[in-house]
C-alpha cells in the first residue's frame, strides 16, 4: 500500500479585499507624495502578506485547486513538500 504524499499549501495575496495592500493604507491616509516617517509603518504592516492555507483535493497523481486572481491582483503560492 502506497502513502499518499504529504504537503502543505499556502497562499498571499494582493489585491482590493486581501489584507496586504498598501495602496489602500496609502489612499486612507491621503496619497502622501512622501510619507512622513511616522507614516511609512503603517504602509509597511499594510503591505505584509499574510499566508492562508488552500483547500486542494489529492489523488494519486495530482493535487487539484482552484483560485481567482482578481484584475490587478497577485497571487504568491508556497508548496511545502
Amino acid at each position: 500500500m502506497t502513502e499518499a504524499p504529504k504537503f502543505t499549501c499556502d497562499v498571499n495575496a494582493v489585491s482590493k479585499t486581501f489584507p496586504a495592500n498598501a495602496r489602500r493604507a496609502w489612499l486612507e491616509m491621503g496619497q502622501p507624495h512622501r510619507p512622513l516617517p511616522r507614516q511609512v509603518e503603517p504602509l509597511e504592516l499594510a503591505s505584509a502578506l499574510i499566508a492562508a492555507p488552500i483547500r486542494f483535493d489529492l489523488d494519486d497523481k495530482a493535487a487539484t485547486f482552484e483560485l481567482e486572481v482578481p484584475p490587478q491582483g497577485g497571487l504568491l503560492l508556497s508548496v511545502d513538500l
